[in-house]
């Protein structure tokens, strides 16, 4: 199994990954519903988000031919309802220096659902945009020496810790589906088989995985059980099952992916608010590196 995996910094959207070799070619979304292309008339808040994306490799260590032109981090923009998009030409300005901050896009700011980019005014020119016109403004009452400290102060929490929840979400397109059933998933990100440990083989997996890698101070568990509705299955042991009829792998991986969370919030009201971390994996194809 060749994965491409892509997870945000600092983000609620921790995990994305998919089954096959990042083949295929970005396009559009076969849902009208989703093919909006829209201008900002004001200052819309916004996250900012990096995406770090990990290629496999060969036994020498180096990337394998169909990853080595890829880009290994991108940056990406995440609107209130959950949605993320990609920068589009990776301009961004200044002010967006660390991953999970709380920005502005300014007007004129061009959101496109169909390729799920963002273009951001000026952003085709040689000259530098502006940062603080992007950066919400907060008023500081504290010395340079209490900023340093703050600053250190949150790297060192930026190593998360605690228990933390996690829904795991398998993708069914058009034209593809994530190859393993629930069960399967739910063995090798939890440990169990519908919700029994007896019915798992896998004595490795994700949830010990990142116990033994934080020495226990990170564990993850399963999001509640939720009724699901229409395309949307119900939430059992941590897994959910999206249904996409009318998209594609042709989309793209980042159309494909706000189309499971637009799903997602139609069927439980907020995508973000399932878990700490949603795992959506893609049906092969649909990464197409872009």
């Amino acid at each position: 199994m060749k994965l491409r995996i892509a997870a945000w910094l600092l983000a609620s959207t921790a995990f994305s990954f998919s089954t096959a070799n990042a083949a295929g070619v970005r396009g559009k979304d076969s849902n009208t519903s989703n093919q909006q292309r829209r201008v900002l008339q004001g200052n819309k808040p916004a996250k900012y988000l990096v995406q770090d994306i990990q290629y496999e490799h060969d036994e020498s260590g180096r990337r394998l031919n169909l990853f080595q032109n890829l880009p290994e981090k991108l940056d990406t923009v995440e609107l209130e309802d959950g949605l993320i998009y990609t920068v589009a030409g990776g301009f961004v300005p200044p002010g967006w220096t660390v991953s999970g901050q709380d920005i502005f896009l300014p007007p004129s700011t061009i959101i496109d659902d169909a390729t799920a980019t963002i273009t951001l005014p000026n952003s085709g020119s040689d000259r530098l945009l502006e940062g603080d016109a992007y950066v919400p403004e907060v008023e500081s009452t504290i010395t340079e020496d209490q900023e340093r400290n703050l600053s250190e102060l949150r790297r060192q929490m930026a190593v998360v810790t605690g228990q933390k929840t996690v829904l795991a979400v398998k993708i069914v397109v058009s034209d593809g589906a994530y190859g393993f059933d629930p069960s399967y998933l739910e063995c090798k990100v939890f440990g169990t088989t519908n919700g029994s440990a007896d019915n798992c083989n896998d004595s490795y997996h994700l949830t010990n995985g990142y116990s033994e890698c934080s020495y226990g101070k990170l564990q993850l568990t399963k999001a509640a059980a939720r009724t699901g509705s229409g395309n949307v299955s119900s939430i059992s042991n941590g897994v959910v099952t999206v249904t996409l009829p009318t998209t594609s792998t042709t989309a793209g991986d980042g159309t494909v992916r706000n189309a499971v969370t637009s799903a997602l919030n139609s069927a439980f009201g907020s995508a973000t608010s399932l878990a700490d971390h949603l795992m959506y994996c893609l049906p092969p194809n649909t990464m197409s590196g872009e």
